[in-house]
């Protein structure tokens, strides 16, 4: 068989020219996904999920970490020290969690 673009010769069973790849069958020739068989199938998964998530909690829990030590320093200096102490370590739990989060989607997508 000939490829009817460029002329070369090619083997009977290919679908398309291996040197100008056009098709050399019919247009209807593509495959059809219901009958082409399972061990052709291709699974693309992707290997970045949960990296931004990692990151931001990440992020998170280390401007939670500044707040605290920022409110203990405060604190030993005499200063009023009760809510920027809370507010530092619900950031640092929440940044933790979101942490942790995108860590078990990294893991999971991986696999």
């Amino acid at each position: 068989m000939y490829c009817p673009s460029c002329g070369k010769e090619l083997a009977d069973e290919d679908r398309f020219c291996r040197f100008c790849g056009r098709a050399t069958g019919p247009a209807g020739a593509t495959p059809n996904p219901a009958t082409t068989p399972p061990g052709n199938a291709v699974t693309v998964r992707n290997v970045y999920e949960g990296k931004n998530t990692v990151v931001v909690g990440l992020l998170i829990f280390f401007v939670g970490l500044f707040i605290l030590m920022g409110s203990c320093v405060a604190g030993v200096n005499g200063g009023d020290n009760s809510w920027p102490l809370g507010i530092g370590a619900l950031l640092s739990i929440s940044g933790l969690i979101i942490y942790l989060v995108g860590r078990f989607k990294h893991w999971y997508h991986a696999e």
